[in-house]
């Protein structure tokens, strides 16, 4: 097979791309940085997986898979083999130890997550927010201990096309007489750009239900909301007369608006 080489010079070095056989690009560890920086941790967990295939022990590359799979709306229990890695050796990232207790969070093993969180908060050497959230997780598996004892039978149902989508939806809210439902969602609109974190910005959608059946969805639209605008809805009355708004405005600053 005939493999092509191109020979690239950027900011005064030599970087070589090779086209590989099983169709990928080669990436580069910048690369998957910048988008984990950006926060599209989908693609980051590609890159990351591909360059563990050429170094599978490499810490930095593991540590990161897991914070990829624990920031995407996957299983995130597929953090822990990972996770696993980083922690066994002597001298690692601190916080992958709170990680870790998150992924075994996800894969009900709350016994070994409150050893790693209780490990974490020994060591005392990660990130303010973690050693102050590691108590309130080791609680949370306590609690949710103590729940498993006693199971609920409860049925989750995709709800169709008609609502669900192969995009992020999340937070439907519902009236009291299931009159319509309304939620967010992550999908292309028209003339709709992607974001650098992968995702498009937010639209609110809503189903109204017509003979007991939920009818095709679509953009909630005036007064309230145009699609692509980013605004979420994050609360409902019960009569649906009152809807509680986010209004993002950048930097990680928002408002809250009453409709």
């Amino acid at each position: 097979m005939n493999k092509h080489f191109t020979l690239l010079l950027l900011s005064g070095f030599t970087s070589l791309c090779v086209a590989q056989e099983d169709g990928l690009t080669k990436v580069t560890p910048e690369e998957a940085a910048n988008k984990m920086k950006v926060g599209n941790y989908e693609d980051a967990l590609t890159d990351y997986l591909q360059l563990l295939n050429e170094d599978s022990r490499n810490e930095s590359y593991n540590y990161n898979v897991g914070v990829c799979y624990l920031n995407n709306s996957m299983n995130k229990s597929k953090a822990v083999p990972y996770l696993e890695i980083v922690t066994r050796k002597e001298k690692h990232d601190p916080n992958a130890d709170y990680l870790l207790g998150r992924a075994y969070q996800y894969a009900n093993r709350f016994d070994d997550a409150v050893l790693a969180f209780k490990k974490f908060k020994a060591d005392a050497k990660g990130t303010v927010f973690n050693l102050v959230d590691a108590d309130l997780q080791i609680q949370h598996c306590i609690n949710a201990k103590e729940l498993m004892k006693f199971p609920v039978d409860v049925m989750f149902q995709n709800l169709g096309s008609n609502i669900n989508s192969e995009y992020s939806d999340y937070y439907p809210f519902v009236t009291s007489n299931e009159a319509f439902l309304i939620y967010n969602t992550k999908r292309p609109e028209k003339n709709a750009e992607k974001m650098e974190n992968g995702n498009y910005n937010n639209s609110i959608y809503i189903s109204r239900v017509v003979n007991g059946e939920y009818m095709k969805a679509s953009p909630i639209g005036a007064p309230i909301n145009a699609g692509n605008a980013g605004m979420e809805v994050i609360g409902l009355s019960e009569t649906g007369d009152n809807i509680l708004l986010y209004m993002p405005e950048g930097l990680g600053k928002g408002k809250y608006l009453y409709q």
